[in-house]
């Protein structure tokens, strides 16, 4: 499979392919932090007649590096996944590794996106200008300070297509928050209520709404996995799972 994967990401360099992750659901607790994700990658490579061709495969989207913890979203997962590591591998705590990654990430995608609206605008408009609140998006997440903390972080571009890229950043602190295309799985989510349960009862929760969501969207699938983080360290459910 990981060849496979390896074959794909190849290809995709040389036919302004996109991929796409849409259900990532986060919830912190005083004394644990608990992270869901379905598996699907979706790609889309452009054919010989300009259509779209999707492929379907699988991906880790929860990652623990260097003990500081994110999930990615949406497009150039691949890319913001390279770039969060190698920012975790130089950070030790949560507020600076979001600082640094905004920093390149926005470089790295300003360039990348510039690049393809002066040599293929077509695309350009095509792959950028969607329905979605954010054009990529990350979590990092885990213990501060011996608090719990759930940073989003939300890239986003501004200026019309005839215009230069100009990338916006949201970041935020949630308690509870869901990346994906649902409104009403954000609105269950983000009601702090909803995970007024017991440890059981919120890692099921999430689970059955990452499956809900895999019933409405082509983009959402695949095995789900759960990470819960507390300061003894990181429970995977299941314990062996496609990020492990």
């Amino acid at each position: 499979m990981k060849f496979g994967l390896f074959l794909i990401l190849q290809i995709t360099l040389f036919n302004s392919s996109l991929f796409s992750q849409t259900c990532v659901i986060a919830v912190r607790k005083n004394d644990a932090v608990y992270v869901g994700a379905d598996s699907r990658l979706t790609v889309y490579l452009r054919n010989k007649h300009g259509g779209l061709d999707t492929v379907y495969n699988k991906i880790c989207k929860l990652y623990s590096v260097n003990g500081i913890n994110f999930a990615v979203i949406n497009h150039l997962s691949p890319d913001a996944v390279r770039t969060a590591k190698d920012v975790c591998n130089s950070q030790t705590r949560l507020t600076p590794a979001r600082d640094l990654y905004i920093d390149r990430f926005r470089q790295f995608l300003t360039k990348k996106l510039e690049l393809l609206r002066q040599t293929d605008m077509n695309t350009y408009k095509k792959d950028t200008y969607k329905n979605e609140s954010y054009y990529s998006q990350i979590l990092f997440f885990g213990f501060e300070d011996g608090k719990t903390i759930i940073y989003s972080v939300g890239f986003s571009i501004t200026n019309p297509p005839n215009l230069p890229v100009n990338i916006k950043i949201d970041s935020q602190m949630y308690d509870a928050v869901s990346a994906g295309k649902d409104s009403e799985i954000y609105k269950i989510v983000t009601n702090v209520s909803t995970w007024n349960d017991s440890e059981e009862n919120i890692i099921k929760k999430i689970h059955d709404l990452i499956l809900k969501q895999s019933h409405v969207s082509i983009e959402v699938g695949g095995p789900i996995t759960i990470m819960c983080i507390k300061k003894d360290g990181i429970k995977w459910i299941p314990s062996k799972n496609i990020c492990n």
